[in-house]
């Protein structure tokens, strides 16, 4: 509910990237850092926003995350399909991982 300010950050180089609110929720889990309870979106949410988001993205990076999501032992095929589906981004994730699961 807050304004987008513009940022001005040197360094490390940020790129902000905003989420819409009824995505907020997909794939959130919560984890400890340092003592602190913090919330992040789970491996599967975040391929999804890679792929969603796959236009904006150095391809090589696109890329390699998607070669490390397929590999990755703890990936969840049926919560990649859901949230892939919750997100409107399911022929994407058909595509670019699709031939590979």
């Amino acid at each position: 509910g807050s304004a987008r300010p513009r940022f001005n950050i040197d360094y490390p180089k940020v790129k902000p990237h905003y989420i819409e609110k009824k995505y907020m929720s997909i794939g959130k889990t919560k984890t400890y850092y340092e003592g602190q309870e913090i919330s992040i979106f789970d491996r599967d949410r975040t391929i999804c926003d890679v792929i969603r988001h796959a236009n904006k993205m150095d391809k090589e990076l696109v890329n390699q995350s998607i070669k490390n999501y397929v590999i990755d032992p703890k990936k969840n095929n049926s919560n990649l399909m859901e949230y892939a589906k919750q997100m409107r981004v399911e022929n994407k994730v058909n595509i670019m991982i699709g031939m590979w699961l």
